[in-house]
């Protein structure tokens, strides 16, 4: 089984001293629009920049699966919901291409090693939503949120959810997985100001965050 397979190759994450899983979100992306294009291309360009650093090189969980883009909310939703369903921590991340109009990416997960991160990317072609997935890398992301508890976390999620945006839970530990945090995260971003926009959007809602590297 995918999902399965995906599962434990997320599980056995353990590099240095952390250990590291990601769980949880919502959101989708598919285009073939100049804009869609011009941005998917900047990405895969990125992942081919970031295969030749080592890991020691990189931040804690720098990778993300890209798994598609589009250019409205309820196709995002539907994308990343589906991707939900099969066990995987699937989330979206807005971008915009002007001031009125934005595009949604869709991503799986974040890994803190490229070979992991590559493992995972072929799992997700192997599904109808995931054929065109690529391995990326977006170091920044917003934290709106780091608790030792799950179940706050989980209300976070929740609430962040009901104000249309699209959070996933990312836990980190020790190698002996003791003390876990619960960390609420949105977003997928390649440098701090790309990450602008949403910081704009969580500003006018009153939600808390930091801009981080997970």
């Amino acid at each position: 089984m995918i999902v399965a397979r995906v599962l434990l190759i997320t599980v056995m994450i353990a590099l240095g001293s952390i250990a590291q899983v990601s769980a949880f979100s919502l959101g989708p992306i598919n285009v073939k629009s100049k804009f869609g294009e011009r941005f998917d291309a900047e990405i895969e360009l990125t992942a081919k920049q970031s295969e030749k650093k080592s890991v020691a090189e990189t931040v804690a969980a720098p990778y993300v699966v890209y798994v598609s883009s589009h250019l409205d909310v309820p196709t995002t939703r539907r994308v990343v919901n589906e991707l939900r369903r099969k066990g995987l921590s699937a989330y979206s991340s807005p971008i915009p291409i002007d001031d009125k109009r934005k595009i949604y990416r869709v991503y799986v997960g974040r890994y803190n090693s490229w070979d992991l991160a590559r493992e995972v990317t072929k799992q997700v072609r192997k599904l109808s939503l995931g054929k065109y997935a690529i391995l990326a890398s977006a170091p920044y992301v917003l934290e709106s949120g780091n608790f030792t508890d799950e179940q706050k976390a989980r209300e976070q999620i929740k609430l962040l959810r009901k104000k249309m945006l699209s959070p996933f839970l990312f836990i980190t530990a020790d190698k002996n997985f003791s003390q876990p945090r619960f960390r609420v995260l949105l977003g997928a971003f390649r440098q701090p100001e790309s990450a602008s926009k949403l910081s704009e959007q969580l500003s006018t809602l009153d939600i808390p965050f930091t801009i981080d590297q997970p």
